[in-house]
């Protein structure tokens, strides 16, 4: 069997050719595996100084800054309270306690504090409050998808009970 596989090699006068081209081409295969290998080590050798350079200079002393002053921030001058602030401050101060909203049916803790930062801080005040002004109030937080149809009946609901309480 190997007779039939080897015999064109070594047998006729072409066999010897071609016994020269194999032996060429292996020796072309080995000197290539040869540098591969040889760039590997040399890569390799690389990331070994590397590290040893970077181990080096972590041990090499930090320099010590030089100290500086503490920086001083500037105040900006506060600007001048407008007549509408001075107004809406007197509102909030003299406006009774504020009441929890969360008892309505779509007012969370979010929207709650939104109303009470719009003036709104009872129940009889939601209860007047038209719808349009309510969706005034959510627009300016950007919050669209809720809707604030039935608050104001919800409003006279929980108040008509808390006065009867």
């Amino acid at each position: 069997m190997w007779n039939r596989i080897f015999k064109p090699v070594w047998g006729a006068k072409e066999g010897g050719r071609r016994l020269w081209l194999w032996i060429f081409i292996f020796l072309t295969l080995e000197l290539l595996l040869i540098r591969w290998l040889q760039e590997l080590q040399r890569q390799r050798s690389e990331t070994v100084s590397r590290r040893k350079t970077e181990i080096q200079i972590a041990k090499e002393p930090l320099p010590i800054p030089e100290e500086k002053a503490p920086l001083q921030i500037a105040k900006k001058p506060s600007p001048e309270p407008t007549r509408e602030k001075a107004a809406i401050v007197k509102a909030k101060r003299a406006s009774p306690k504020a009441v929890d909203f969360r008892r309505i049916d779509g007012i969370g803790p979010k929207v709650n504090q939104l109303l009470h930062e719009a003036g709104i801080r009872t129940y009889e005040q939601l209860a007047d409050s038209s719808e349009e002004k309510l969706r005034a109030i959510l627009g300016e937080a950007n919050l669209y998808m809720i809707n604030p149809e039935s608050w104001p009946e919800q409003a006279r609901e929980v108040a008509g009970r808390e006065g009867k309480d």
